[in-house]
């Protein structure tokens, strides 16, 4: 059944992605200086259906995700149906406001560092999950600990992750589960 399947399907993280570069991360009370700022879409889910979308414009692509009402969310969507990716299953709520994740890199160490917040990602639910008329080969799926409701025991699986990997792989899609890193 997997061979007349083609494409992938991501799920889980989409997030705003406010990268900022700054003089250095400074301890408890100190003061860095702010050199630039530019928004991007983020997370597991958005950055592989992004990026198989500009390696292979042909390769199908859909998504499964959460966003809020707001700009962040209007940005996510538009920033995936500009790329061509199918987003049917990208709901939009006014229950919280979408994602979001502010990115420090020092430009004296070159490290990163992220502060989220977990927003609609915390209401992604395996209900939000339908493979019923997918025709994706794959899915990608991510990123466990920062999706509250997902991370959680789920009816009577271990947590929600676990519970939409057996319904991926019982409609025949193949899995593939990205970790926080």
């Amino acid at each position: 059944m997997t061979s007349a399947r083609r494409g992938f399907l991501t799920g889980g993280t989409w997030c705003a992605d406010y990268n900022r570069s700054v003089s250095h991360w400074p301890g408890e009370d100190g003061l860095a200086e702010l050199f630039e700022e530019e928004r991007h879409g983020g997370g597991s889910s958005c950055n592989l259906a992004l990026d198989m979308r500009r390696l292979d414009p042909s390769m199908p692509v859909e998504t499964v995700g959460l966003v809020g009402d707001d700009d962040d969310g209007r940005y996510l969507k538009a920033t995936a149906e500009a790329a061509g990716i199918d987003t049917r299953q990208m709901v939009t709520t006014d229950a919280a406001a979408t994602q979001f994740c502010d990115a420090y890199v020092s430009r004296k160490s070159h490290r990163r560092t992220h502060i989220f917040h977990a927003g609609t990602g915390a209401l992604l639910t395996p209900d939000h999950f339908d493979f019923s008329t997918t025709r994706m080969r794959y899915l990608h799926l991510g990123l466990p600990g920062v999706h509250r409701t997902l991370d959680r025991p789920w009816h009577d699986e271990p947590n929600g992750w676990v519970a939409v990997l057996k319904k991926a792989r019982a409609a025949g899609l193949e899995t593939n589960l990205e970790h926080v890193h």
